[in-house]
């Protein structure tokens, strides 16, 4: 039997997360009722290429209409290569780079060309300064984030949803007084809070639900093993005690 099982839920350190993870299905909730929109863009799917298959079932927002928005600069207009290498966080990353040397020449970029672009990527272009501020005071790896922030202001989203902590405190406390945020980053306890919603909606499948291709949950405990099947359990656990001792013993 194949299938799916819930991932076991992040503890110690990571726990917090957790606890913001678990206020995603009632997100999914408000967006199925039309009270929030949910919007996305490309450069967020890259970066799910490299993070294995993610099917439908168990998606908490299966079922919930996101809409797609340009990025603030399209990539592709200025560098052309294979999409698997185009996705990777360090091309990301130089180009951002390129971004940022831009903006500090402010030279002209590619003026006879220039009109070609989208009208979003044009208009970016030409607020390069704003990618800055953004970015002032952030690694090297976090300006993808901040990509995607401006990439959030340009198309004026009033919140940037994240789980990335050190992030949102880099926006949201450490930069200047005079540096104003159009899209406001948040945790997802944060955005609940902000809309006045204080009870979490349950998760679809539960932590125990072993979970068919075709969505059927079935409780693990209530899954009898077959009294025929528990002398080839023996001895296969007997196996694997002995192969682990010999193991040991061949280290010593």
């Amino acid at each position: 039997m194949s299938g799916y099982m819930r991932k076991q839920p992040l503890l110690g350190s990571e726990k917090w997360k957790q606890e913001e993870i678990d206020w995603l299905p009632t997100l999914a909730k408000l967006s199925q009722s039309d009270e929030i929109a949910l919007y996305t863009y490309k450069e967020l799917q890259y970066e799910s290429l490299f993070r294995g298959g993610r099917p439908r079932v168990g998606n908490i927002f299966s079922g919930c209409s996101v809409s797609f928005v340009e990025p603030a600069i399209e990539r592709s207009c200025f560098v052309a290569q294979d999409l698997l290498k185009h996705a990777k966080a360090e091309e990301k990353m130089s180009f951002c780079q390129k971004l940022l040397d831009w903006a500090d020449t402010r030279q002209t970029i590619f003026e006879q060309s220039r009109h070609t672009f989208p009208i979003l990527t044009q208009q970016s272009l030409n607020d390069l300064k704003r990618f800055k501020e953004i970015c002032a005071g952030l690694s090297h790896e976090q300006r993808q984030d901040a990509f995607h922030l401006w990439t959030a202001e340009v198309n004026g989203m009033h919140y940037f949803l994240t789980v990335d902590k050190k992030f949102m405190n880099a926006m949201t406390k450490s930069k200047p007084k005079r540096f104003q945020l159009k899209s406001q980053p948040v945790l997802p306890s944060g955005l609940v809070s902000a809309l006045g919603i204080t009870e979490q909606n349950p998760y679809r499948y539960l932590s125990n639900d072993f979970i068919s291709y075709d969505g059927k949950a079935i409780r693990v405990r209530d899954i009898k093993t077959p009294k025929r099947t528990h002398a080839l359990f023996n001895l296969r656990h007997n196996l694997m005690l002995w192969l682990k001792a010999k193991l040991t013993s061949n280290k010593k």
